[in-house]
């Protein structure tokens, strides 16, 4: 009996942890929102709010995805325009 209430107040404390996460998270599909300095959720209006957001944004990426990877990595982009097509008001481009 004593492991079963143990087991169950483990579960609770999990799926409660789970709720509490989910409720701190933004709205992935409106990245016009972002919490100020007391957690209020505001919109953003500003660029210095933008950079808030921003940071909340790149955060959650790099917590699923590691860390991106730094100038040292980076390479220069070598574009190259293999075929045009005319499509009336604007043009199409095959690139590799």
């Amino acid at each position: 009996m004593k492991k079963t209430k143990t087991i169950l107040c483990f579960i609770t404390l999990f799926l409660s942890s789970i709720v509490a996460r989910a409720q701190e998270r933004l709205d992935r599909d409106n990245l016009l929102l972002f919490r100020d300095g007391d957690g209020t959720v505001q919109p953003v209006k500003t660029m210095a709010d933008w950079a808030k957001r921003r940071s909340e944004v790149v955060r959650a990426m790099e917590s699923v995805m590691g860390k991106f990877p730094g100038k040292d990595r980076r390479v220069e982009l070598d574009v190259q325009v293999e075929e045009r097509a005319d499509a009336g008001s604007y043009e199409r481009l095959l690139i590799t």
